[in-house]
């Protein structure tokens, strides 16, 4: 028995560090076919959210969209039961925070669309909550490259005008890049005066699988524009 879990440990290692290795050269065609041939990819993804390398956890949320969207033409329930446990991860009694998971739902939604209505509520829901707040401003932006109307509803508006009174400058740039994707009604005098404002953030580029680095006021400046 112990040398049969050592091997099916050994195994899990393997494949962890497969996928790893194609993540680092952003191989998303490669990690789709592997979602199709293999079921425990989902699971496998999942897991490198929790990796040291944050360029790793940061792929690996771009990889679980795509693999997501490969699953849910074969097993839907598979993915709603993915999107229930990054949920779950956001909640302090389940003992292990994901960080990265609002933007793990996020890039699920975005890459099948059909679960916005479902999920992406719940998801706003948590633009209040630490230390989320900057995953879900990222991930409502991300959502918002397929569907620009998804938020556009009373309580993330609020939640997200509100939050530019709030003295966090990574909230605060992370919700001048939400803003602008969501197209979201704002009083231009309150983001002018973030117009010369030096803090420096990074934000994952989907588009690059990179990061771009900006500050708040070049944030600032491409609202108002």
């Amino acid at each position: 028995m112990i040398k049969k879990n050592e091997k099916s440990r050994s195994a899990g290692q393997h494949r962890k560090e497969r996928l790893k290795e194609l993540l680092l050269k952003r191989n998303l065609t490669a990690l789709a076919g592997l979602a199709h041939s293999e079921r425990t990819t989902l699971r496998t993804l999942a897991s490198l959210l929790f990796d040291r390398d944050k360029l790793v956890c940061w792929r690996a949320v771009e990889a679980l969209g795509r693999a997501a969207a490969v699953e849910y033409e074969k097993d839907p329930e598979k993915v709603r039961e993915l999107l229930r446990r990054l949920f779950w991860q956001l909640n302090d009694e389940s003992g292990n925070l994901g960080w990265y998971a609002p933007q793990a739902i996020a890039a699920i939604l975005a890459e099948v669309p059909s679960l916005i209505e479902e999920y992406g509520r719940v998801l706003v829901s948590f633009l209040p909550e630490e230390p989320f707040e900057g995953g879900v401003r990222w991930g409502l932006a991300r959502i918002a490259a397929v569907n620009k109307d998804a938020f556009n509803d009373t309580v993330a508006s609020q939640l997200l005008l509100r939050s530019l009174k709030e003295p966090d400058k990574d909230k605060l740039g992370f919700t001048l890049y939400a803003l602008k994707a969501l197209d979201i009604k704002f009083n231009r005098a309150d983001v002018a005066a973030f117009q010369s404002d030096p803090h420096q953030l990074e934000i994952y580029n989907w588009q690059t699988g990179e990061f771009d680095k900006t500050m708040v006021a070049e944030l600032a400046g491409d609202l108002l524009r």
